[in-house]
């Protein structure tokens, strides 16, 4: 592609299979950006500019990849295992939604029988999936 195709690239999705991805908005400004060192996709896991944040040399929010996306986490099921039941699948669901609005996203998605976790980020932190199963088991 050329520099100006990768100052605006519609569409741009990076996906690690069976792990997730990120899916941003509108077109994307990719020029000099070593993708596989600033996004990170592991098992409940997405990070991108991890390291620059902590260099303190992140872009700015609206510019590069800081920017609004989509992020699909895969295989995200509680920790005990214990979706035996439906009201199991009810409560782990209403801990996704709970813990989709503490870290600041949007909830979009939550399929129980697939593990599939969708939310919609307006710059990018870090965001990650933390399982207390022994808080989840106490909230209502």
């Amino acid at each position: 592609m050329s520099e100006a195709n990768l100052a605006a690239v519609s569409n741009f999705v990076v996906e690690r299979e069976e792990f997730g991805s990120v899916a941003w908005d509108g077109a994307v400004d990719v020029c000099g950006i070593d993708l596989d060192r600033v996004i990170s996709i592991e098992h409940k896991d997405v990070a991108v500019y991890d390291a620059e944040e902590a260099e303190g040399t992140k872009h700015p929010v609206g510019s590069k990849l800081n920017r609004p996306a989509v992020i699909t986490m895969c295989k995200v099921f509680p920790q005990n295992d214990s979706f035996s039941t439906p009201d199991a699948k009810s409560k782990f669901e209403c801990k996704i939604a709970k813990t989709t609005k503490k870290i600041g996203t949007e909830f979009i998605a939550y399929d129980a029988d697939r593990g599939i976790w969708k939310f919609r980020i307006l710059h990018f932190s870090w965001y990650k999936m933390v399982d207390d199963s022994d808080e989840s088991d106490n909230e209502g």
